[in-house]
């Protein structure tokens, strides 16, 4: 079921159910197919196609392709551990500098230099401790190795120096599965993976920005859907709802059960100023944001034997889950394969029991398996192991008085 346009749900709609009537059938996608694949004139192992519809001022698209969310092409690897240096270092940041980076060209492969990078498609990813900015070019001096930004890093550049990598750019189409979109020619590149070609591709690309919006509403349950293909802008406008594929604003008595959503650019479900949410036996993957977000100033949530995995593929900072809410059960969960955290959780009176992380924390510094402030909650019997180089638990920014029994942690560096 292609969808346009959000879905609107408002107070109107209480009670309304969505369900599928085949359980894990009924697919809700935003996203178009790609077709006309063509070979590539300058590599034969990349082929290319046009965009299925006006890609737009800056978006940030998903690529599946038979059935497998691709890799956007990045070098070095996004969010992997080797990055590109620069010339600025803690001394720096009191300069107040945000826009300009002077690079180390002698990181570049050899022979190669900057001089035909298309800055109308390359942006650059600048991972500072706990902080991880996203910004796009605004001019190249690749003479004198100086990048100016259009977007504003987070910190001050040589804040918690850890380099960079250049993402969408044909520098990082070096393997199968990875591929970039070209903004001002409005065309996908994609390099084939074994055994593909251009004749068998079965590609969608996200468009759509959420399937679900709810403002106000209340009493609503959505059950055995499929949702996926959603897109989002590069920077969000303050005040505009989050992409997500279920995104809601002061919406209360909210079920999302037995669903599965994926390969979308955003989060997988988004609630702000939110009571009594229950997210239960749902599974959430290849998404480029958290898997569930629970936001400001919510009361009464649930999150309960889910499955979440392989996201943060756009905002490697975003946890499996997160919640900033009070009266939380957080139970029964597999959240595994994070760059950030597995769980992000700054609540009080809150039950978080039984649950499986590990894998996570694979791109960013300061976090931890489970991670936030818990305030008077019960942290008790949780798995975690296999932790990157951050901790286990993390109770941090004057979190007190809760209780932490019977939970195990191996394989972490403290």
């Amino acid at each position: 079921y292609p969808i346009e346009s959000p879905v609107e749900l408002l107070p109107v709609d209480a009670g309304l159910v969505i369900r599928a009537e085949h359980p894990g059938r009924a697919t809700l996608t935003g996203a178009r197919k790609v077709a006309g694949w063509t070979a590539d004139a300058q590599d034969a192992g990349i082929v290319v196609a046009p965009f299925p519809f006006e890609p737009g001022e800056w978006r940030m698209p998903t690529l599946v392709v038979n059935g497998r969310a691709a890799d956007l092409a990045a070098y070095p690897s996004y969010g992997g551990p080797e990055r590109m240096r620069y010339f600025a270092e803690e001394a720096d940041a009191a300069k107040g500098n945000r826009t300009v980076i002077h690079y180390d060209a002698n990181d570049l492969p050899h022979g190669r230099d900057f001089r035909d990078l298309d800055i109308t498609s390359a942006f650059l990813y600048v991972p500072q401790e706990w902080c991880s900015s996203l910004c796009r070019i605004a001019t190249n001096d690749w003479r004198n190795d100086t990048f100016v930004l259009r977007d504003r890093t987070d910190m001050p550049i040589g804040r918690f120096n850890q380099g960079y990598q250049l993402v969408n750019t044909r520098l990082g189409m070096d393997r199968p599965g990875r591929w970039m979109f070209e903004a001002s020619r409005k065309r996908i590149l994609y390099r084939l993976r074994p055994g593909e070609s251009a004749a068998t591709l079965k590609a969608t690309l996200s468009r759509t920005e959420r399937i679900f919006n709810l403002t106000g509403a209340r009493d609503i349950r959505f059950e055995g859907l499929v949702l996926e293909g959603c897109s989002k802008p590069f920077r969000r406008a303050r005040g505009e709802l989050p992409c997500a594929c279920i995104a809601g604003e002061a919406s209360t008595n909210v079920v999302v059960e037995a669903c599965e959503v994926r390969h979308s650019s955003g989060d997988g479900v988004y609630f702000n100023r939110e009571g009594n949410i229950s997210v239960r036996r749902c599974h959430f993957h290849g998404l480029g944001g958290g898997g569930i977000w629970f936001g400001y100033f919510g009361d009464g949530g649930e999150v309960s034997d889910c499955h979440v995995h392989h996201n943060g593929r756009y905002a490697l900072g975003s946890a499996g889950v997160w919640a900033h809410m009070m009266n939380m059960t957080v139970v029964r969960n597999h959240v595994h394969d994070q760059p950030g955290c597995g769980l992000t959780l700054w609540t009080c009176h809150s039950l978080v029991a039984s649950n499986h992380l590990h894998h996570t924390m694979q791109a960013i510094r300061d976090g931890g398996a489970l991670y936030g402030a818990q305030n008077f909650s019960v942290i008790r019997d949780n798995y975690l192991h296999d932790l990157g180089d951050w901790s286990g638990l993390y109770n941090d920014e004057g979190g007190r008085d809760s209780v932490y029994t019977g939970n195990r942690v191996e394989g972490c560096w403290w």
